[in-house]
């Protein structure tokens, strides 16, 4: 980001983290240690387009235990197999950089993010801040992308969609004024929630948390089938994009 852009985007931030304070207050959306839930908040935010929804979804419990076990299994073994495969390769390869799982941000958990290190200083949240998010099932939220961005803009994601073998790479430093007006967009939503008026919409959606979430499955040996064959195979790929990564981020020009 430009000084320009910089000096949009802190403004921006601190009108998200109002809107999201001012909701929780009004919709009581708060964990339990009286804490604004703001990636919950985020998350309805950007899923929908109409206040009234969004306050029937903030006002309804969502059914996150529904979420079927193995869905959940599957994502830990994953994230456990490539953090140490990064953690390996990494050091094999000459690079320092610190890899830490599931770390817990301002407005979501990341799956991992690696940090590299020059002369043993640990870099904070600069350019050199990797996030890998693992998707093992079929669902995928740009949204969840942009909130990562949000806490660390400069950032690069790597999204590794495992049963696909797809891993593909979004370099924040370059999309910029996307984040922005998606930041716009959420405070724009967020400021008519508030000003709603009673009254209703005419839109069906009272399963609100379908298709949010990995539901019942269906069949659990196609899943699991298809992640152990496809988890080995791309496994090695994205821990060289990570390195790759790095290294390019660590040389001389930059």
């Amino acid at each position: 980001m430009d000084g320009c852009e910089d000096e949009i985007f802190s403004k921006l931030k601190k009108e998200v983290d109002e809107v999201c304070h001012q909701i929780a207050e009004k919709y009581n959306v708060f964990d339990s240690k009286g804490r604004p839930k703001k990636s919950f908040i985020l998350d309805v935010l950007a899923r929908n387009f109409c206040p009234y929804c969004i306050i029937k979804e903030l006002t309804q419990m969502r059914r996150d235990e529904d979420v079927d076990a193995i869905y959940r299994e599957g994502h830990n073994l994953t994230l456990n197999l490539l953090i140490e495969a990064l953690r390996y390769g990494l050091n094999s390869s000459g690079v320092s950089a610190v890899v830490e799982g599931e770390v817990k941000g301002e407005y979501g958990r990341a799956d991992i993010v690696v940090r590299a290190c020059k002369q043993g200083i640990l870099i904070e949240l600069g350019n050199l801040a990797i996030i890998v998010e693992v998707k093992t099932g079929m669902s995928i939220s740009l949204a969840q992308i942009l909130k990562y961005a949000m806490e660390r803009p400069q950032s690069i994601i790597v999204v590794w969609r495992v049963k696909l073998r797809q891993v593909f790479i979004i370099d924040m430093k370059s999309h910029s004024r996307l984040l922005l007006a998606f930041m716009f967009a959420i405070v724009s939503r967020g400021k008519a929630v508030l000003s709603y008026p009673f009254g209703r919409c005419c839109h069906n959606n009272e399963n609100i948390s379908e298709g949010t979430k990995e539901g019942g499955m269906e069949n659990p040996q196609q899943y699991i089938d298809e992640l152990f064959y496809s988890l080995p195979k791309t496994l090695p790929e994205i821990v060289e994009a990570v390195i790759g990564l790095i290294k390019a981020r660590l040389s001389p020009e930059e």
